[in-house]
């Protein structure tokens, strides 16, 4: 908590997915759940979601320490757009967490960035969150397939830029 951290992920989803209004999560920050204290699973602080053919990132932030009901957050929209399939999509993330103003998110999609978000990162948590990525859906019938690569995070950007395709 209170650090900078940068991440990368490459995603490839093909030209054939589903194209559907379901909830579909392709990269996300977690925090971790304080059960000793009675706090319930909370949604992800921040993610790349997934629906009807576009991209959104999201932050999700909680106003209590410890949250009780995980419907009670408070969500900004930071981006949002028609997702090109079938080609490779290159994201870096330079993210401070912190449950104050000084936090920041930016965030870059095939070089070009999409977000400069100034403000509260964090859920006032004394550790910063998990970086996971993958496909987390609700379900369906249909199958639903992606690639990720250049899964990369660390505390300068040439720890994730010299890993990242060109």
């Amino acid at each position: 908590m209170g650090a900078e951290r940068w991440y990368s992920v490459s995603i490839f989803i093909p030209k054939d997915f589903p194209i559907e209004n379901n909830r579909l999560v392709l990269a996300q920050w977690w925090a971790k759940t304080k059960t000793q204290l009675g706090e319930v699973h909370r949604s992800p602080i921040l993610h790349l979601r997934f629906a009807e053919g576009r991209l959104a990132i999201l932050l999700r932030r909680y106003s209590e320490k410890v949250v009780h009901d995980d419907q009670a957050f408070v969500q900004t929209n930071l981006y949002s757009t028609r997702f090109e399939l079938g080609k490779w999509h290159d994201f870096v993330f330079h993210v401070k967490w912190s449950p104050d103003n000084d936090g920041f998110i930016q965030a870059w999609n095939d070089g070009e960035k999409i977000v400069d978000f100034k403000g509260s990162t964090e859920n006032q948590d004394e550790v910063g969150p998990v970086f996971k990525f993958g496909l987390y859906r609700d379900d369906s019938p249909k199958a639903y397939v992606a690639y990720f690569s250049d899964v990369f995070t660390g505390p300068t950007p040439e720890s994730v830029y010299s890993n990242v395709r060109r």
